[in-house]
Order: structure tokens, then sequence, then C-alpha cells
């Protein structure tokens, strides 16, 4: 037991410089671009700055101040990416480069959880590799030089898959792992709605194995 916690913690340390990599990376790409964010960003953008300026005099038992919110992302996309950028937009001011400054969060989340399936389903190693192979992929470097909501909602629903795969293994307290999935689960609806289409398949593989179990539990007896 005490091998095995010394482990996890020399391998959260090992995910903890691979993070610093990405942050390094990216801080030094950030103080060598001083383009104007692309179209798609700077929709984005203005969203979380609308946030932010309705934040300067939060209302919250204001019912029309709580619509205001609400109107500020019309579309099929949530508030949740822009609501967690509210803290930096705060303390660094509003800004291009303050604002994208939480894929770095959203990075972290992703990588744990990389790492935490591959140990889970394979061994300690494998998700070493995914992680620092995550760290240095080209998609995931465009998505953390962007402010988009794509990364983090990759890194909800794998933090949502990974305790749903807890929850189904029986390695963690049940409850506990449900509960958390369902968060995270909630968290990817506020992200961006249609990122519930990534759920069919493991809730549709859960409740035929489900069934499966029953019925062999069925015919035991």
């Amino acid at each position: 037991m005490l091998k095995l916690e010394k482990r996890l913690k020399y391998d959260l340390l090992l995910i903890f410089i691979i993070w610093i990599f990405s942050l390094t990376i990216d801080i030094f790409w950030l103080s060598l671009n001083n383009l104007p964010p692309a179209w798609d960003q700077s929709t984005h953008l203005a969203s979380a700055f609308k946030l932010n300026h309705l934040f300067n005099d939060p209302r919250y038992f204001d019912s029309l101040w709580w619509k205001e919110i609400y109107d500020v992302t019309p579309s099929y996309r949530g508030p949740f990416t822009y609501l967690s950028t509210l803290p930096l937009l705060k303390i660094f001011g509003p800004s291009f480069k303050s604002a994208i400054l939480i894929n770095q969060f959203f990075n972290g989340i992703l990588l744990v959880c990389i790492y935490l399936q591959g140990s889970l389903f394979h061994k300690r190693s494998t998700g070493l590799w995914a992680a620092f192979l995550c760290s240095v992929s080209p998609a995931f470097l465009v998505q953390r030089t962007d402010y988009l909501i794509d990364l983090s909602l990759t890194s909800l629903i794998t933090c949502s898959w990974f305790f749903l795969c807890l929850w189904r293994t029986g390695k963690f307290n049940k409850w506990i792992s449900s509960i958390l999935s369902g968060l995270f689960f909630g968290f990817v609806f506020l992200c961006k709605p249609t990122g519930l289409l990534f759920f069919i398949i493991p809730i549709f593989l859960i409740i035929a194995n489900s069934i499966i179990d029953f019925k062999r539990k069925s015919f035991s007896l």
C-alpha cells in the first residue's frame, strides 16, 4: 500500500512536470504572438468580457440580472468556460492573454484524467505516455493557444468518463464516483449541451452490461 502511494505521488509529480512543460511552451508562444484573436475566438472573448462586466455589479437576487447572464450565451454554447475565466479577468484584467490562461487549468485536468484512465485500464507507464503525448500533440497545442470551448469540453468529458469507469469497475467508492461523474456530466452540459452526445455509447454499454449481469445472476439462482 505504501509503495502504491509513493508511486502515485511520483507519477503525479511527473504529470506536474509535463504540465509545467506545456505551460512554458504556451507562455513562450503568447510572448511572441501579437496578432489579434481570430473571428471565432473573438466571439468567445466577447461573451467572457460581457460576463466580466455583469459581475462588476452583481445582483444575485435580481431575476433580470440572471437573465442578462443567460442571454450572454443564447446559442448552443454554455457559459461554463466563460464563468471559469472570470477570476483570471478580474486578476489580470480583461484581455486575450489573460483569458487564454484558463486553458492551462483545463489542460491540467485533462492530463491527470488521461494518466488515471491509462493506469486504470492498462498500467501506469501507459498513463504517463498518454499524458505526455497529449501535452505535445499538435491538435492540443492549437487548442491551448486559442480561446475556444473545445479544450474545456474535452477535459470535462474525460473527467466524467474517468469517474464513470471507476463506478463501473468498482475500484473506488461507488457513491463518490457516481456523484463526481454526474457532477462533471452537468459541467459538460453547461459548457456545451451537444457534448452530451459523447455519452450515448458509454451509457448504452453500461445499460447492456447491467442487463447481461442481471440475467447471469438470475440464471445462477
